[in-house]
């Protein structure tokens, strides 16, 4: 995406009216950022998912991305360092925690099956006889 806004730019500069492919090009980036994160995010769970892995690191998607995801999902605490949210991937719905990473600015994801982590809260709650 830089390459093709630097394209424009130089275009730009021999050719006037390129200038508004390049204003064209920042509304649709402004536009589908939440579409993007939206999708970079599913994408990462649906492969940990498939991979059957339980947390991982991504130093290249930043926590504010993240955070801003899960209140998108309806997160209610969170914080500077660590939001979680509940994800509907492929009909199924996984509890996705994430983690800043202390360098970086990166992102650690935590991902767990809803309803496995429901039958084991469940358990621990429930009253034994």
């Amino acid at each position: 995406m830089v390459i093709i806004g630097l394209l424009m730019l130089v275009c730009g500069f021999f050719f006037p009216p390129a200038w508004l492919g390049l204003v064209g090009y920042g509304i649709y980036l402004y536009a589908s950022r939440k579409s993007r994160r939206d999708d970079a995010i599913e994408s990462r769970v649906r492969r940990m998912v498939g991979a059957g892995v339980a947390t991982a690191d991504f130093p290249d998607l930043y926590y504010d991305a993240a955070r801003a995801y899960a209140v998108a999902k309806g997160a209610t605490a969170a914080d500077d360092d660590s939001a979680a949210a509940t994800v509907v991937v492929d009909s199924r719905s996984y509890f996705v925690v994430f983690i800043k990473q202390s360098t970086g600015g990166g992102t650690s994801m935590s991902v767990s099956d809803s309803r496995q982590l429901e039958r084991q809260l469940t358990s621990h709650v429930s009253p034994r006889p």
